[in-house]
């Protein structure tokens, strides 16, 4: 069989490109050791494997027999080629012209992240970044590689995830003499010029003396800018220059100074939408993010959290101890504040326990309150029983399945609604009325018989769930298993025609998705559909009157009902009304209010006219809020000009009083002007 290793430039279709640029780094380290020293060296062969996942033995013996890399990949292409075809996802064939089989090297991921973990221990200036995550580790490697260039640095992140750590890190490892820090937002425009170039005596209102600025003070150094993005914008052009020409003057001076100085910034704002909107210069971006370096947030590490919480908690002389339940927490949480929130917690919770394993209750308030899942839901039910199995009595055993089963039994004897929401629960309740009410249903339509589909469902609901979560951790296949056949015997269990299947495949979306706009969006839908529900009842009713005998039932009127008072409350999870995910029910308060943003603001208990229109702006509703405000006018001025009395209109039910859409009209307007 004629075999051809691809290039590895190939890899690009599969690998992120921050991963693909670590592999491709380690990728030319392993093979310099290999082929450009006197003697293949332990450490290139261990890379090798490690990065292709090919055992050491097999690396070693076509190294041994190999000429050079062409012949070394030509050695292990048929190896790669049958773990290919025996299913291992590392490995990749594709067939080219000619009857050729292309063979892609293959990316091990868990080797790379060994090997970059390894990359970093070369630096004690990173031992402050506590990770296993393979992105932030692909962002370590390039503050390593470029450490100690001349060229800028762009360090971008949330706020708490280290920006300020990993700029002291790069100075470090660069070896330049001084670290001259200064932040861009705690500095008064009309000062930060002087603090950054210096200033003549006499050339200002209290210039009483010479003075050197900051970039004089890092000549040979580092100059960090945190919080760039805030910088002046007459301050904009003369940093350009800086960083440019390698040129300065002082406040009130003609001499040109020059300077080498290295320059690194840090920012949590988005400089891309600052410099569409104008507030930053895009030259001045492209010169400071010659090297740009993005953390990733806390929330896109989860295996990083319980380390990080071990190493601040030993730090404070605590034994590091925690409890799984509390464990649980700390991943559901978002940490909002990134890795300075985290060891806050950490450090309050080594006080409150005194010595003792963390537990819940040790935790701070607002973490416990915003983690703490709802009642009814498969990550509550997990907690509970993780709860019981931490208790202070001895077992011999782990008592975490019978932990389980028992807080699960308790569930099932009563399902809660489905996904713990209501608005979803009247929706497949629809679908299994219409299931009822299609024709070749065998099954009679009663109270009881619907009330037991619902239940069905939601007992099937709840352990989907549940499967899930305990699919994605680290619980036992046992558990799993057990938990797969009390969920097939549920599945076989269901009666009924397809609409049936459809709200369960319906539910499954709304609970298989992480991300809660894609749970937002597929609600919002779904709420729509069910508006068209209780029209589809009247036809198949219309259709089984027309082409059945009519045959009694137990229950006369199965309409569904009518739908209930919109909600306007903040989405769970969420912080504010400024949150994204938040957009659609702002949305919904502003058509409902038909534009007015005082009424808006009235449906989401929202009582500050200048909060209400910050989110409204926010979310970019304005235009909407226009639109439905010329609709509103328009309409009126029509039925004034053809003499009739304002038709009434269908009102949404929401707790709106008559006046109020006038009064805040007139609101809006007097606050525009």
């Amino acid at each position: 069989m004629n075999i051809r290793v691809l290039p590895e430039e190939v890899l690009l279709a599969r690998l992120p490109v921050y991963q693909y640029r670590a592999w491709s780094r380690a990728w030319a380290l392993a093979l310099r050791e290999l082929f450009q020293l006197p003697h293949p060296s332990d450490e290139g062969l261990s890379s090798f494997a490690l990065l292709t996942g090919t055992p050491l033995e097999s690396v070693g013996r076509a190294r041994a027999s190999a000429h050079g890399l062409e012949d070394l990949l030509r050695e292990l292409a048929s190896e790669w080629e049958r773990r290919a075809r025996d299913g291992d996802d590392r490995c990749r064939i594709s067939m080219l012209p000619g009857g050729i089989v292309g063979v892609e090297i293959p990316v091990d991921e868990a080797g790379l992240r060994q090997w970059l973990l390894r990359y970093k221990q070369k630096e004690s200036a990173l031992d402050r970044f506590i990770t296993e995550d393979i992105q932030l580790l692909c962002q370590l490697q390039i503050a390593m590689d470029h450490a100690r260039s001349q060229e800028s640095v762009l360090i971008t992140g949330e706020t708490g995830t280290g920006k300020g750590a990993l700029a002291e890190a790069i100075h470090a490892m660069s070896g330049r003499k001084t670290l001259c820090p200064i932040n861009c937002t705690a500095i008064a425009a009309s000062l930060i010029e002087s603090e950054l170039f210096g200033h003549l005596k006499g050339s200002f209102t209290g210039a009483s003396r010479d003075r050197e600025g900051l970039i004089a003070a890092a000549e040979n150094g580092t100059l960090f800018l945190d919080e760039v993005g805030d910088l002046a914008p007459e301050v904009q052009p003369k940093l350009l220059r800086v960083l440019r020409e390698r040129e300065y003057r002082r406040v009130g001076e003609t001499e040109v100074r020059r300077t080498h100085a290295r320059f690194i910034a840090a920012t949590n704002a988005n400089l891309l939408e600052s410099v569409t909107q104008g507030l930053f210069r895009a030259d001045l971006l492209q010169r400071l993010s010659a090297c740009h370096i993005e953390l990733p947030p806390l929330r896109d590490r989860p295996d990083d959290i319980c380390l990080i919480a071990e190493r601040v908690l030993k730090d404070e002389g605590h034994s590091g101890l925690t409890t799984e339940p509390v464990r649980t927490l700390m991943t559901r949480y978002d940490w909002p504040g990134n890795v300075a929130e985290l060891v806050d917690a950490m450090r309050y919770a080594a006080v409150a326990s005194r010595g003792a394993p963390i537990r819940i209750s040790h935790l701070p308030d607002a973490v416990v309150q915003e983690a703490y899942p709802p009642t009814g839901t498969a990550s509550q039910i997990l907690l509970t029983a993780q709860v019981l199995n931490n208790s202070d009595i001895p077992k011999d055993h782990d008592t975490f399945p019978e932990s389980l089963d028992a807080v699960l039994g308790e569930h099932l004897k009563s399902p809660p609604p489905i996904a713990n929401n209501e608005e979803v629960d009247e929706l497949v309740g629809a679908f299994v009325q219409l299931a009822f009410m299609l024709p070749g249903s065998a099954v009679l339509l009663t109270q009881a018989a619907l009330d037991g589909a619902l239940a069905q469902l939601r007992t099937v609901s709840l352990l989907s769930e549940l499967r899930q979560h305990l699919s994605t951790s680290h619980f036992s296949s046992d558990i799993i298993s057990t938990l797969d056949a009390r969920l097939r015997v549920e599945l076989e269990d269901v009666k009924g025609p397809p609409l049936v299947g459809m709200g369960i495949q319906v539910l499954m979306q709304l609970l298989g998705s992480d991300d809660p706009d894609d749970r937002s969006k597929l609600l919002e839908w779904a709420l729509k559909f069910k508006k068209v529900v209780p029209m589809i009842v009247h036809l198949v009713q219309a259709i089984r009157q027309n082409t059945e005998t009519p045959k009694p039932v137990a229950v006369n009127a199965m309409a569904v009902q009518p739908p209930r008072p919109v909600s306007f409350a903040q989405l769970q999870g969420t912080r504010d009304w400024l949150d994204p995910r938040n957009r659609p029910v702002v949305e919904r308060a502003v058509r409902a209010a038909k534009g007015v943003k005082r009424t808006a603001g009235a449906l989401l208990k929202i009582n500050s006219s200048s909060y209400i229109a910050r989110v409204i702006r926010a979310h970019g509703l304005q235009d909407l809020c226009d639109e439905l405000t010329r609709a509103r006018r328009a309409e009126s001025g029509a039925r004034t000009r053809s003499g009739g009395a304002p038709r009434k209109e269908k009102q949404v039910s929401v707790d709106v009083k008559p006046n109020d859409v006038a009064k805040g009209e007139k609101q809006d307007a007097a606050e525009e002007k």
